[in-house]
């Protein structure tokens, strides 16, 4: 894990492993802006009539207001979402643009008032990297203060002072108020994980299980394995708790091998027991990986006492849609016989 500070999780890190969520927000703040910023044109349109400084603009505050609805409408279009940022960016650097226009060219003879406002708001409106977020506040500033050095020199020097400061102010509370953000959508995240996370085998827990059944997530569901360590009381009692939980994570450590290599989802379903779901595999497939499984079981080499599991399969690839209650209770007598007629074997039923 790539980490700054005294043990802080990068942005970079933290960003990437939260994208989702970021990506959600940012898709709702460009629509909600996009539609905030069209409505605010119709102030200006609607006192054109009674203003002479608003009537020479009229024409561009209709213009504005006609891209910043389209730009709305366009935010909700799904082939868009990737281009959520870009069109941030292009909907600030609008709103930018206005600003600047309005303190350089329309507004000579007085100092900069709403660009103020916009150095303010931009950097708190949306998350993105805390470096380009500053660089494009910073690339308007330089904008603003070059045209005003032009347009606008006998007040140049308090805008790019009023300007810098505010700058300087929305970028620091902006990278602040992002970073604050990021790390909440990561604390969200890892208690989601807590919840749906055995703590012992870093596997899937029960609850997750019957909420992976009860979504039908990943369909269609091929079959369910149901794994047991052989004679793990036994074990228990003649090697210690300390022995057996780490027997029970070499275990977790080869079913998540499994996982990398086979559509099949493991889940600690309780005790010594385990739960595998496969997906879109054929009744030979499913047998060939509990077979397997079993075998690699067997041979390993895990540095705690050896052990040995029964596997009981229950298939239901060719249903159309399968009862898993009665799936599971299938897996389960499966696994039962499996135990019964020796341990250290697979017994596969096809679900009833």
């Amino acid at each position: 894990m790539k980490r700054v500070g005294k043990g802080r999780t990068s942005y970079r890190t933290l960003a990437a492993r939260n994208k989702a969520a970021i990506d959600a927000y940012n898709r709702h703040n460009l629509f909600v802006l996009s539609l905030m910023g069209a409505l605010m044109m119709l102030i200006p349109i609607a006192s054109a009539p009674y203003s002479t400084s608003k009537r020479s603009l009229l024409p561009v505050y209709i213009v504005l207001m006609v891209c910043i609805l389209l730009l709305t409408v366009v935010s909700r279009v799904p082939s868009f979402e990737r281009f959520t940022l870009i069109g941030l960016y292009v909907g600030f650097s609008v709103f930018f643009a206005l600003a600047v226009y309005l303190s350089v060219f329309n507004s000579p003879h007085m100092r900069a008032t709403i660009l103020i406002g916009v150095f303010c708001i931009v950097p708190l409106a949306f998350i993105d990297n805390p470096l380009r977020m500053n660089l494009f506040i910073a690339t308007w500033f330089v904008i603003h203060t070059a045209l005003a050095y032009i347009y606008k020199r006998p007040f140049v020097l308090d805008d790019a002072i009023n300007t810098l400061a505010f700058a300087i102010m929305g970028g620091f509370f902006g990278t602040i108020t992002t970073k604050l953000r990021v790390r909440s959508y990561e604390d969200q995240r890892l208690l989601v994980i807590k919840g749906e996370t055995d703590a012992l085998t870093g596997l899937y827990n029960r609850h997750k299980l019957f909420e992976t059944l009860a979504g039908k997530a990943r369909e269609p569901l091929s079959g369910i394995m149901m794994i047991d360590i052989d004679h793990f009381k036994e074990y228990n009692d003649h090697y210690g708790h300390i022995v057996a939980d780490e027997a029970m994570q070499h275990l977790a450590s080869i079913l998540k091998e499994v996982e990398r290599r086979a559509s099949i989802t493991f889940y600690r379903y309780g005790g010594e027991e385990f739960v595998g779901l496969a997906y879109a595999l054929t009744e030979l497939e499913l047998a060939s990986h509990s077979e397997a499984l079993r075998g690699s079981v067997e041979s390993a080499e895990v540095g705690t006492p050896a052990f040995t599991i029964s596997i009981g399969v229950a298939y239901c690839g060719d249903e159309a849609n399968p009862s898993y209650q009665k799936v599971i209770k299938q897996a389960d007598e499966a696994v039962f016989e499996a135990k019964r007629s020796g341990r250290n074997r697979v017994v596969m039923l096809r679900a009833l």
